[in-house]
C-alpha cells in the first residue's frame, strides 16, 4: 500500500521554512516537524523562484 499524498497549506510552508532558518539545519527542522528535510529545502527554493519571479527580492 503506497502513502497519501499530503498537501500543505502556503502558511505552513512559510513558517516550515523560517523554522528551518532559525534552526540553520534542514534536518533538525524536519524531524521536529515530523516531515523531510528535502520538502523543506523544496519549499523554500519555490520561495525563493517566487520572489524572484515577482520582482520581490527581499526578505
Amino acid at each position: 500500500m503506497s502513502k497519501k499524498k499530503r498537501n500543505y497549506p502556503a502558511v505552513y510552508k512559510r513558517n516550515a521554512v523560517k523554522f528551518s532558518e532559525e534552526k540553520q539545519n534542514f534536518a533538525k527542522a524536519g524531524r521536529d516537524l515530523g516531515i523531510g528535510a528535502q520538502l523543506i529545502h523544496r519549499w523554500k527554493k519555490e520561495q525563493e523562484e517566487f520572489k524572484h519571479k515577482s520582482g520581490n527580492v527581499s526578505t
